[in-house]
């Protein structure tokens, strides 16, 4: 069977497209099943460990805590505020620091030369002339 190919009707048998499909959203119920065990454990375990703290310990981990969340959820809207005024204006991406590669020579300083039947050649032949390296598309034999 090739892919994307639909079985016969009422064979039971479903197509790669569906396989896949089905696949993926076993492993994503997995991944969120062990996530929820693992917040649960984590979850016990501060209850079992804050039952032996002292009570004034457990509110300044609270305090500390909230305000922690409080700053993440701040700093985090404050950036996307920011990136939102950057696109309204235009001005996004306009300073980057990324500079394009310039291919005029190779790391040895010779020349490089490209044939324009070398941009879509399947083979390439390079050779060198002196001070530069020359591209060729290979010939069909």
């Amino acid at each position: 069977m090739t892919q994307g190919e639909v079985c016969a009707p009422g064979d039971g048998s479903l197509t790669r497209p569906a396989v896949e499909a089905s696949k993926a959203g076993l492993y994503s119920f997995l991944r969120r099943l062990t996530a929820g065990i693992g917040w649960l454990l984590f979850g016990y375990e501060w209850v079992h460990v804050s039952a032996q703290t002292p009570g004034k310990e457990q509110i300044v981990f609270v305090i500390i805590l909230v305000t922690s969340l409080l700053l993440i959820h701040v700093g985090i809207h404050s950036w996307i505020a920011h990136n939102n005024r950057l696109a309204a204006k235009g001005r996004r991406g306009l300073a980057t620091r990324y500079t394009s590669p310039v291919f005029s020579q190779d790391h040895l300083g010779r020349q490089l030369l490209l044939d324009a039947s070398s941009l879509l050649s399947r083979e390439i032949v390079v050779s060198i002339n002196g001070d530069c390296k020359v591209y060729a598309a290979a010939l069909e034999g």
